[in-house]
């Protein structure tokens, strides 16, 4: 699963989005393996650099079930 962050107004295309993640994954050989997408408002990011993806609070989301 990949995690992306979506712009709340595009949450209605989500599905269609998906489909092209999944179709566009498929056709290279290092993302083929990827057939699931899970879409949030916002990434989690490290309060030291705001920028940088804060990847054990993203983990822990997803181990709630608030992801995927």
């Amino acid at each position: 699963m990949v995690v992306v962050e979506l712009h709340p107004s595009a949450r209605d295309r989500s599905v269609a989005i998906a489909a092209v993640l999944v179709e566009l994954a498929a056709r290279h050989e290092a993302t083929a393996g990827i057939d699931r997408f899970a879409f949030i408002d916002e990434l989690p990011v490290d309060r030291r650099h705001n920028a940088k993806i804060d990847r054990a609070a993203l983990a822990r989301q997803v181990a709630a079930g608030r992801i995927g």
